[in-house]
């Protein structure tokens, strides 16, 4: 692929995060959001368009994508491949395992494309043939695809871990799961082969990061062991 390649290639490195940032940002988002960045365990930062109308300074998409280039991470727009192009994004995730070839389309090939899958085995199996990079399991408060609601948390763990290991026992596209990780189940998810832990991009950011980047070092070790 492109030189982006390296980001997925979840066999030589550890499970990382994607944060989901909110569609209306506090004034503090720009900090927690460079402190998550900082503890080098988040993959990619995905901005939902609708947080630009109003943004606070220090909030504007290119401030953010600076962020993120700063610290190794990629830069996502929510459902938009159009603007992810005007503003040289590194690409989309999409709430809608349909609109993936429409996406490529925009795209070309050398820009990512995350799908929100649900619980649906066959939507990741249809958005995989269609040309996605990676697919998610799950989902977040505002990442849901169309029909298929939240799972419950910590229930929904558990189900989430064997669709993570189901998936990666026949398919090498990378699986990433949401659902509310925590310090208590990530490790489940990281033993399943979850390769990215979608979390949300709120107040309690940069906490989260940096205990979901201890507890995957920690699960990641031992696995590898």
């Amino acid at each position: 692929m492109s030189e982006q390649e390296h980001w997925l290639e979840a066999d030589e490195a550890e499970t990382k995060l994607i944060v989901f940032g909110p569609p209306a940002f506090a004034a503090d988002f720009a900090d927690q959001l460079e402190t998550a960045l900082e503890t080098g365990a988040v993959a990619a930062f995905v901005l939902d368009p609708a947080a630009l109308a109003e943004a606070p300074p220090g909030h504007e998409a290119g401030a953010l994508q600076a962020a993120c280039r700063r610290n190794g991470a990629a830069l996502f727009l929510l459902d938009d491949a159009r603007m992810a192009r005007q503003i040289d994004a590194d690409g989309v995730h999409l709430r809608d395992p349909e609109t993936v070839e429409a996406a490529r389309a925009v795209l070309g090939a050398e820009r990512l494309i995350g799908v929100s899958c649900g619980l649906s085995r066959h939507l990741a199996m249809v958005a995989g043939e269609a040309g996605a990079d990676y697919v998610m399991f799950g989902a977040l408060e505002g990442s849901a695809a169309p029909g298929h609601p939240t799972p419950d948390a910590p229930a929904g763990v558990d189900q989430l871990a064997e669709t993570a290991a189901w998936w990666n026992d026949l398919f090498v596209l990378p699986v990433a799961v949401a659902g509310g990780p925590s310090a208590e189940n990530a490790e489940a998810l990281v033993r399943a082969g979850a390769a990215f832990l979608a979390v949300k991009g709120d107040a309690a950011l940069a906490a989260v990061a940096r205990t979901l980047a201890a507890t995957i070092r920690e699960a990641g070790s031992g696995t590898q062991g």
